[in-house]
């Protein structure tokens, strides 16, 4: 009775200090001007009053009304009742949130008149709007997941009222994707999904919306709706695959250039913009309004219009009035738009800006021995009709594939002993699709039969390795693994005597990044660029070798990025040794062989030595 007793309370004690986390308490935490935390019991911490960070979840709203300080949200939940703003920054400066996950808000992350804070890494959720900057300047939003309701009742992802801010790599959705007003902002990166509205609704003067994947989910809306005017809007897939409208051109004086576009729609009245080197898939307005007024639809002889997927001129001539002998790869007819807009020197093709074309992959050698450096040669290929040099990432990416094995073993049968005179056996593993090579020899006088249990009922099944039957003799028996796991392998004849483990390893698997390097392409350049590939380390097998430029900022044609050729067979380091190569991993076994062979002909050597000294002499 005393022991029960004395062993509850000690489980007594061990449930009193075993620490749990707190969960805060619902409502507003703010980080005060002087640094401190209110309430203290929230689940932040700070030693130096410029780094917060979460301890665990919180609950409720944070408001901020310090300057110059990282909130880092180590990964935790700042969850509310979605009826408050998440983290609200009321006119702060050089604030940092990161890290967070803020969700069920009516509003997620709201900035006032707040400038130059970053806003990365974060998981952001609002239903009537997930981050709005309101008379906000200089901000980066950047690498963030931001969703906001979906539906016609939902808000947007993204509302910008300032300037010079940059929203950057984001992955935004919500009724509409961004509502872009105020000027000099780059939106540059961004997939954005309008659920019921636009992807991207601009409204602002010089911005640049660039490199970004917009589309809406609602055929009645556009995946851009460009007002305002003097936009740069150049290297974007609006719509393209889907049955929205790509871009809606609503103000004047932009330059839309080199998008991918599903049909462009022209506001009645518009004009002055500047539309060309684009891939387009038609173009419409609604015939009972006005026509659009003039805009420009090309960049001149011979830099060009756009590409048409309707068009359907031909190409024979060439120059200004496309009257010259041989083709350019400009149709001899102009795109007719309307009375007021024609597109006068329309590609053949689609047209891309920047496009990096990875052609050719050959390792120097189709065999490497383990640990030694392979210089592989990579050809690239600037495709692009930018006249600029570009700039780009190279890398190499080795994929493994396991070159199945022999793997030989004896088992002696005893019905009394077990295999190998040990009750239960000795281990065999091997890897799937390996051949296991057994040598059974019978070292009693009863019949013996080996097969592996596979499915654990202890019994012979069909289609389970099986050996012959085999009785004071010694037979071979070999059988393939076709899947993985631990089984066991029996005579079954004499099952409760005869038995071991047989482990089967799936596959080993590995793909990864073997080498990159920086490479400039000028205009129309092709390279060979040698990349060196260490495979110290790596283990044995055959690698599929692959090459990939990493995809520039405005690159809409990435299928011909990567090129997957060569086969690369990672070995075994050998060694001379009396004219044979052999394997590194095989001195070892043959080394005392070796030895003995020198010491047995200095030994024969000396022997001669001696009788020639005798017979000398005599």
């Amino acid at each position: 009775m005393g022991i029960m007793l004395a062993m509850l309370f000690i489980s007594m004690l061990t449930l009193a200090f075993k620490i749990q986390p707190v969960r805060s308490e619902p409502g507003t935490i703010y980080i005060k001007a002087d640094g401190s935390i209110d309430p203290p019991t929230a689940n932040i911490t700070t030693t130096d009053n410029v780094t917060y960070t979460f301890t665990y979840n919180n609950y409720g709203s944070i408001v901020i009304e310090r300057d110059n300080i990282t909130v880092d949200g180590a990964g935790y939940v700042l969850r509310g009742t979605m009826s408050e703003t998440g983290i609200a920054l009321t006119g702060r400066s050089n604030v940092t949130i990161k890290n967070m996950k803020v969700e069920e808000f009516r509003n997620g992350i709201v900035l006032e008149s707040a400038n130059t804070n970053i806003l990365t890494g974060n998981m952001i959720y609002g239903w009537e709007g997930s981050i709005q900057l309101s008379s906000s300047s200089n901000n980066i939003i950047y690498g963030n997941g931001i969703t906001a309701g979906l539906g016609w009742e939902g808000g947007p992802g993204i509302t910008i009222s300032g300037s010079n801010n940059l929203i950057y790599k984001n992955s935004i959705s919500g009724s509409t994707g961004i509502i872009l007003g105020g000027s000099n902002n780059n939106v540059i990166g961004n997939s954005i999904l309008g659920g019921w509205g636009h992807g991207i609704q601009l409204g602002g003067n010089h911005n640049n919306i660039t490199g970004n994947y917009a589309v809406s989910g609602h055929g009645d809306f556009r995946a851009i709706h460009a007002g305002g005017g003097n936009n740069i809007i150049t290297g974007n897939t609006f719509g393209w695959s889907t049955s929205c409208v790509g871009i809606r051109v609503c103000g004047g004086s932009n330059d839309i250039s080199s998008n991918i576009l599903n049909r462009v729609e022209l506001y009645p009245g518009t004009s002055n913009n500047r539309i060309y080197h684009n891939n387009i898939a038609g173009v419409f307005w609604d015939e009972f309004e006005p026509p659009p007024g003039a805009n420009s639809w090309d960049d001149s002889y011979p830099s060009g219009g756009n590409y048409w997927s309707g068009y359907a001129g031909v190409d024979l001539y060439s120059g200004p009035y496309q009257n010259e002998s041989g083709s350019d790869g400009i149709g001899d007819t102009p795109r007719l738009i309307d009375p007021n807009n024609r597109d006068n020197y329309p590609f053949m093709s689609p047209y891309y800006e920047f496009d990096i074309a990875v052609t050719d992959v050959s390792p120097s050698r189709t065999k490497v021995s383990q640990g030694q450096s392979l210089p592989i040669n990579v050809t690239v290929e600037n495709q692009g009709r930018s006249t600029s040099s570009v700039t780009f990432d190279l890398t190499l990416k080795a994929t493994y594939t396991y070159i199945p094995q022999a793997r030989p073993f004896l088992l002696l049968a005893s019905a009394a002993q077990g295999w190998n005179y040990s009750i239960p056996g000795p281990t065999m593993t091997a890897i799937m699709s390996d051949t296991v090579q057994l040598t059974l020899k019978a070292v009693d006088t009863l019949h013996h039969l080996f097969y592996v249990d596979c499915n654990g009922n202890a019994f012979p099944d069909a289609g389970e390795p099986q050996s012959p039957n085999f009785f004071n003799e010694t037979i071979p028996f070999s059988f393939t693994p076709s899947s993985s796991g631990n089984f066991t392998y029996y005579c079954a004849y004499h099952q409760s005597t005869m038995y071991g483990p047989f482990t089967v390893d799936p596959q080993p698997q590995w793909s990864g990044q073997i080498a990159s390097q920086n490479v400039t392409l000028l205009h129309s350049e092709e390279k060979n660029v040698t990349l060196i590939w260490n495979t110290n380390g790596f283990a044995l097998g055959n690698y599929t070798i692959s090459a990939s430029a990493i995809p520039v900022l405005g690159e809409l044609d990435t299928t011909d990025n990567t090129c997957v050729d060569g086969m690369v067979a990672v070995m075994y380091e050998t060694k001379p040794v009396g004219g044979i190569s052999i394997p590194i991993n095989k001195l070892e076994l043959i080394a005392p062989y070796i030895g003995l062979t020198i010491l047995l002909a200095v030994a024969v050597i000396s022997v001669g030595y001696v009788k020639k000294r005798k017979r000398d002499f005599k």
